[in-house]
């Protein structure tokens, strides 16, 4: 009898895993309590760690077609003021194949959702569950009706930042929200391979309470490119700034980050300006009987390295691998001790990062700006800074082997 697996949650760790799950003859059925899948934000960055899962999918030409390859970051301090450069990272100097990819989150999910459809499971939207009944031998998964939605052998947490289940594991996760996320937008532009912004993520950061950044997000039907601008702001501004003068913010937007200021110019009402709050989830592990966390519900944090479709996706790839080679219990006590050391690492990572880039202390930012143009042009800090990128670390100077 195939394993019976109820996945909570189709953001990327859930379809994700229910695809290489049911690849593997498992039965999986998939919630969501929306409606209709439609993701949040605007573009993300898939780093080796990720494609480096999806390929193991069949889905790295698909991945190719749908985003844009992203060969560089650089950021830079605003042309008003000296314009200078502070980081400049390129995958080439961590090895010459390796890349990433812009992608927009609607396109990842119908990749994702189509390869789970198609390995034989089932999504069901509309439909909440409020909690998990554990039983003998089974988990039984129950609407907010009281309704039972089906027993299952492993359930899955897969349900965001915001879940409502992670209590199910019975050890207390600790929620601290940001003060500070990003409104985005999707905009387009001609494609120009010889332009000097071509296949580079690009941020410009004023002070720590400034950044805007424009990613290359693939191509459209009209052959021009996809591009997502982010604007840092504190999220207390959020409706202050979307109900304010566009042309005010426009303005804003163009002084810190011109090409992004191109973007901004096709912004055509607030609405299309999309909030984006952060909170950093932390538990002490993941996976408590025959259920487990996975994706930002175990440990969501600050958008700074770009870190979360990529963790995601390495979780559900080690997930499928561990249940598969050691059944369930050993399955997922293995599972929390191999994602152990990355998660940890990236949320220490993370959380002394983010006040150098986003905070109300501008003092933070001269270190910043005297630092990591030294920490980028040294053999060792600048490796050291690309794993991190990459998504391959383990601990602060420990890493996994390139994908």
């Amino acid at each position: 009898m195939p394993l019976r697996v109820g996945i909570v949650g189709c953001g990327t760790a859930g379809p994700a895993a229910a695809a290489m799950l049911a690849c593997r003859g498992c039965s999986v059925t998939v919630f969501d309590k929306a409606p209709v899948l439609n993701p949040v934000g605007a573009g993300l960055l898939l780093q080796p760690s990720g494609l480096a899962v999806l390929a193991e999918m069949g889905l790295a030409d698909a991945v190719g077609r749908a985003g844009s390859i992203v060969r560089r970051m650089h950021a830079t301090a605003p042309p008003a003021s000296s314009g200078r450069t502070i980081l400049d990272l390129s995958y080439a100097d961590l090895r010459p194949d390796l890349f990433g990819v812009g992608i927009r989150r609607g396109e990842l999910l119908r990749l994702l959702l189509r390869t789970a459809r198609d390995a034989g499971a089932v999504v069901r939207t509309g439909i909440e569950v409020a909690a998990i009944r554990d039983r003998a031998t089974e988990s039984e998964l129950v609407d907010v009706a009281g309704t039972s939605l089906g027993a299952f052998d492993l359930v899955l947490v897969c349900d965001g930042a915001r879940s409502s289940l992670v209590a199910s594991l019975g050890t207390p996760a600790r929620v601290r929200p940001y003060r500070w996320g990003a409104l985005w937008f999707i905009g387009s532009r001609p494609v120009d391979e010889s332009a000097p912004h071509h296949g580079v993520l690009e941020q410009v950061y004023l002070s720590t309470t400034g950044l805007i950044g424009s990613l290359p997000s693939g191509r459209l039907d009209d052959g021009n490119e996809a591009v997502s601008i982010f604007f840092s702001a504190r999220t207390d501004r959020f409706e202050s700034i979307r109900q304010g003068s566009l042309d005010d913010w426009r303005r804003s937007v163009a002084a810190l980050h011109p090409r992004a200021g191109e973007i901004a110019r096709q912004v055509g009402g607030p609405a299309q300006l999309l909030p984006a709050a952060y909170r950093e989830v932390v538990l002490p592990q993941w996976h408590r009987g025959r259920v487990a966390v996975l994706g930002d519900a175990g440990h969501a944090l600050s958008p700074l390295l770009g870190m979360g479709a990529n963790m995601s996706l390495v979780d559900a790839r080690t997930l499928a691998q561990a249940v598969s080679a050691h059944g369930v219990y050993d399955g997922l006590a293995a599972y929390s001790s191999e994602r152990g050391g990355s998660i940890r690492a990236y949320q220490r990572i993370c959380r002394w990062m983010n006040p150098f880039f986003q905070s109300d202390l501008p003092p933070l930012a001269l270190a910043r700006d005297v630092m990591m143009p030294r920490l980028c042009r040294w053999r060792w800090s600048r490796r050291q800074a690309l794993l991190t990128v990459a998504g391959v670390k383990t601990g602060l100077l420990a890493a996994d082997p390139l994908p």
